[in-house]
């Protein structure tokens, strides 16, 4: 584990340590490299799986993150279903993020067998939607 990497990933993400350390752990050093450069480059302060990254898996993953899309637009039409035969008022889907995640993940690991992480698997103190 480059101690350089993981001090630089800690300044520009702003998350602690042991996250840092943990999300660099498996990777190869340039893959570890890229990731950290892309941080400096970009100002975001949560981690991104870094498999998003890899050209090999880049397909996988667009159509992962399509037929995620795809599943929250579904799921968004069947809660207004229920929401009208209620009577009740829609304000808000709350949580949607996690839902179209997880149908991606689950999309990637059935069809493509990549192991992608959630933004909050892989952001354990940040609080989505």
């Amino acid at each position: 584990m480059n101690r350089e990497l993981v001090a630089q990933l800690r300044k520009y993400t702003g998350q602690p340590v042991i996250d840092c350390k943990e999300i660099l752990a498996d990777l190869p050093v340039e893959l570890a490299e890229a990731y950290v450069q892309y941080y400096s480059e970009h100002s975001i302060s949560w981690f991104i799986d870094p498999k998003k990254k890899k050209s090999k898996k880049k397909k996988g993953i667009e159509e992962g993150e399509k037929e995620g899309g795809a599943y929250l637009e579904s799921w968004k039409k069947k809660r207004l279903a229920e929401f009208e035969s209620s009577g009740m008022e829609h304000r808000t889907f709350r949580g949607a993020s996690h839902i179209k995640a997880n149908e991606k993940q689950r999309v990637l690991k059935e069809n493509h067998g990549v192991s992608w992480k959630t933004p909050s698997q892989m952001n354990k103190n940040v609080v989505f939607d």
